[in-house]
């Protein structure tokens, strides 16, 4: 067993989240202070499960056999965690992804008090000792759940950034120090615009990643030329900033309504966003919806049966740049969707999908 990382087995995770556990691992890598590897096999130094199987630990056998002072238990804001116990919780979203910062705060702590006991017993890790203090580690996800709140603020994390920035001169560069980085993106405050090497929804990690791992640096009396030939020698693309602060609410949204906002007063949306994006294509149904019908959030779900998390991500986007428009009172149109429209969504969708091909 390596003294330089810490080995976790992750249990009872579907394909789609365990996948969504090691991305957001390789984002908090950066802030810990060992290596996290992921392992199937001994030995193992701690194990990850749902929230779902804490309270079946002592009841199924193949539970039994986990140690339980090496369990973190995931848990999702107002989740139904047993405070009662000494168990060790990591902080998700509403869609159990772990979120980044509890990650690192969790993991740290964690990681020393592993360190610790490696030292004092020598090179083989006994799970069966006593566990290791918890108490620091579960109030550190309880401080980070009680900084999420249940809203979410604008201008807060990266998207506050580019909020902020309205107001700045200059070429802004705004860098993800991460493994993988999708490349740095190039803002200009005064042209409303951004450059990066990369298409706008490969810049997702800038809005999930944890802020402290992104760095900003001002280069002043950016010219025109200077654009041109930094263009040219990195390979950047220009688009809208409005867009990239459109993706970026909505990716950071991770279903929490937007501060200030009334779940039940009727809007309507004014115009379509930009939906030709890999992770935007389900949401054909939600814009044609919105800019039909002036409806409270919860009445939108409710007549498109599209999940109240991924309205509240669109709401809030295309709120933040304007797209939303107050209505005095609902007016929702009942008429079912003609087989032509029908037949042209489907056709929307199949030519988005060979655009942003799996």
């Amino acid at each position: 067993m390596s003294q330089d990382s810490i080995n976790l087995k992750l249990v009872g995770f579907s394909e789609f989240e365990q996948q969504n556990i090691e991305s957001v691992l390789s984002l908090a890598e950066r802030g810990l202070l060992k290596k996290w590897r992921l392992v199937t096999d001994p030995p193992v130094d701690y194990y990850l499960l749902p929230e779902s199987l804490c309270a079946r630990m002592d009841q199924e056998d193949w539970l039994k056999a986990l140690p339980r002072d090496r369990c973190i238990f995931s848990t999702k804001e107002g989740g139904n965690a047993d405070r009662g116990r000494d168990d060790v919780w990591l902080l998700c979203d509403s869609r159990m992804v772990p979120r980044i910062r509890s990650m690192i705060e969790l993991f740290n702590l964690l990681c020393e008090d592993t360190l610790t006991e490696r030292r004092n017993q020598g090179p083989v890790l006994r799970t069966t000792e006593s566990p290791p203090s918890n108490v620091a580690a579960t109030a550190a996800v309880e401080v980070a759940l009680a900084a999420g709140g249940g809203a979410f603020i604008a201008r807060e994390g990266f998207v506050g950034q580019l909020l902020g920035a309205a107001d700045k001169t200059g070429l802004l560069i705004y860098e993800l120090n991460i493994p993988n980085s999708p490349g740095r993106i190039y803002v200009h405050p005064e042209q409303q615009v951004f450059y990066s090497p990369a298409s706008l929804d490969l810049l997702a990690p800038f809005f999930t990643a944890d802020q402290n791992l992104i760095s900003c640096t001002t280069r002043s009396n950016v010219t025109e030329a200077d654009l041109e030939q930094l263009s040219e020698a990195e390979n950047l693309k220009p688009y809208t900033l409005r867009s990239l602060l459109w993706y970026g609410v909505f990716k950071s949204s991770q279903g929490r309504l937007l501060e200030g906002a009334a779940a039940d007063k009727p809007v309507r949306l004014k115009r379509w966003p930009d939906l030709n994006l890999s992770d935007c294509q389900d949401l054909i149904k939600l814009a044609a919806f919105m800019q039909s019908n002036a409806a409270g959030l919860q009445t939108v779900a409710d007549k498109t049966g599209i999940p109240i998390n991924l309205i509240h991500d669109f709401y809030n986007a295309c709120e933040i740049v304007g797209l939303i428009e107050q209505s005095s009172e609902a007016d929702i149109h009942n008429k079912q969707l003609n087989p032509e429209k029908v037949s042209l969504f489907s056709k929307i969708r199949s030519r988005l999908n060979k655009a942003h091909p799996a």
